[in-house]
C-alpha cells in the first residue's frame, strides 16, 4: 500500500510540475507574438508612408497639406491621413515618368511623338478620404495613365465633384447637350497590372480605367451618378460589375462635342466595350440606361 502510494504522489507530482511548465511556454510565447498588421485583401500589408516621402505645402485656403510630389523609393505610395497634425486636402503630383522606357511612337491623336510606357514602379497607391481633389489632367494634373506595374489603388471618398470645363469653354453631352460632370480623379488608363481598385462611398463621377486588362472585378459605391464614355473600355479581362440595389438610375456620358473625331455610334457611351462582363451584369446596366456594346 505505501508503494503504490508513493507512485501516485509520484504522478500528481509530476502532473503538477509539467502543467506550470507548459503554462509559463504558453505565457512566454504570446508575449512574443509581433502585433497583426491591417492587410488587404491579397494579404500585403500597407502601411502609411511617412511624411519625409513626399514633398509638400500649406493648401491656398489655409486649411490643410497640399502633396505636391512623392520622393520616397517605395514602391508602395500610402499618403497619411495628416501631416503636420493637419489633414491631407490636395495631391499635386506622385511618382515620376522614365520615358527611358520603350520607343518613341507618332501619336495621330496628339500629333506628337509619345511614349508607350512610362515604367513607373509604384505597385500601390492609396488616397486618404480626406483629399478633395488631385489636379486636373486637361492642366498639368495628375495622371496615373500607363503606370507599369500599378496593381493596387483606393481612392479617396472625398473627392469633389463639379461641372466640366476645358479651353474653349464648358463639355457638352453629344446627346443631351447638358455640361457634363467630372471628378479630379486620376484615370488610370493603359496599368497593365492593376487587379484591384477600391471606390469609396461619396464618389460620384468615375475616372477611366481604360485598358486595364487585369481588372477582372470591380464593385461601384451606392453614390455613383455617373459613368463618362470609355471608362472601361478594352478592360478585356472584366467579368463582373458588382452594382448595389439602391442604384436606380446611371447617366452614361457620350463623347462630348469638342472630342468628336468622326467615329461611329458617336452618340453611345462605350463604358464596356471589350469587356466580358457576364450577362447578369449586362442586363442590370441596360436597366439603369447603358445604349453600348459588351
Amino acid at each position: 500500500m505505501r508503494k503504490n502510494g508513493k507512485i501516485v504522489a509520484a504522478i500528481a507530482v509530476a502532473t503538477l510540475v509539467f502543467g506550470n511548465f507548459a503554462s509559463c511556454s504558453k505565457k512566454g510565447e504570446s508575449a512574443e507574438k509581433p502585433a497583426k498588421e491591417k492587410k488587404t485583401s491579397k494579404g500585403v500589408a500597407l502601411k502609411e508612408n511617412p511624411a519625409s516621402d513626399f514633398s509638400y505645402t500649406m493648401t491656398d485656403d489655409g486649411q490643410g497639406v497640399l502633396i505636391k510630389k512623392y520622393i520616397g523609393s517605395s514602391p508602395k505610395i500610402i499618403i497619411p491621413a495628416t501631416i503636420e497634425g493637419l489633414p491631407v486636402l490636395e495631391v499635386e503630383d506622385l511618382a515620376d515618368l522614365d520615358h527611358e522606357y520603350g520607343d518613341l511612337q507618332w501619336d495621330y491623336l496628339w500629333k506628337d511623338y509619345r511614349y508607350p510606357k512610362n515604367n513607373v514602379t509604384i505597385t500601390h497607391i492609396s488616397f486618404p478620404d480626406s483629399v478633395r481633389h488631385t489636379g486636373n489632367s486637361n492642366y498639368g494634373g495628375m495622371s496615373l495613365y500607363n503606370y507599369d506595374a500599378l496593381e493596387y489603388i483606393k481612392f479617396p471618398a472625398g473627392i469633389e465633384t463639379h461641372p466640366a470645363t476645358r479651353v474653349l469653354g464648358p463639355l457638352l453631352d453629344a446627346v443631351t447637350g447638358k455640361q457634363t460632370l467630372e471628378s479630379s480623379i486620376p484615370s488610370v488608363g493603359g496599368c497593365d497590372k492593376l487587379n484591384k481598385i477600391i471606390i469609396p462611398e461619396g464618389i460620384k463621377v468615375l475616372p477611366s480605367f481604360q485598358n486595364c486588362k487585369a481588372l477582372k472585378s470591380i464593385t461601384l459605391p451606392s453614390t455613383v451618378e455617373v459613368i463618362p464614355n470609355s471608362c472601361f473600355e478594352d478592360c478585356t479581362s472584366l467579368e463582373e460589375i458588382i452594382i448595389p440595389e439602391t442604384i436606380t438610375k446611371i447617366t452614361f456620358d457620350t463623347k462630348t462635342f469638342d472630342e468628336y473625331w468622326g467615329e461611329e455610334n458617336i452618340y453611345k457611351n462605350h463604358a464596356f466595350k471589350g469587356t466580358h462582363l457576364n450577362l447578369a451584369t449586362q442586363a442590370k446596366l441596360k436597366q439603369l440606361g447603358y445604349n453600348g456594346k459588351f
